[in-house]
């Protein structure tokens, strides 16, 4: 998996080419939570995303804690239909701020 990250002062961008299913999640999120140290906004741009599995839904939600701990915020961008009926389907969609 290809991964872009864009940092700007607090806010880090992360932006995924491809699945994030159990093979690539546990990368993605490590190579990310490296990254985050002083962050208070975090983007997870799924534009090039087709698909999550629950591998990279636990990522997500992980994600999601982290910056609930240090009160910041954690966003979702270019979140496909699909995407959008799994977390729905999850009950995480209320969770999630998708712009």
């Amino acid at each position: 998996m290809n991964v872009e990250y864009l940092k700007n002062e607090k806010t880090l961008t992360v932006k995924p080419e491809g699945r994030m299913d159990t093979n690539t999640s546990p990368v993605l999120n490590e190579q990310t939570k490296s990254k985050m140290e002083d962050i208070t906004e975090l983007i997870l741009d799924l534009e090039k995303v087709p698909y999550v599995s629950s591998g990279g839904l636990r990522v997500i939600l992980e994600w999601l804690q982290i910056m609930e701990d240090r009160g910041g915020q954690f966003k979702l961008l270019h979140v496909n239909d699909y995407i959008k009926e799994v977390f729905n389907l999850t009950g995480m969609l209320n969770e999630l701020t998708i712009e």
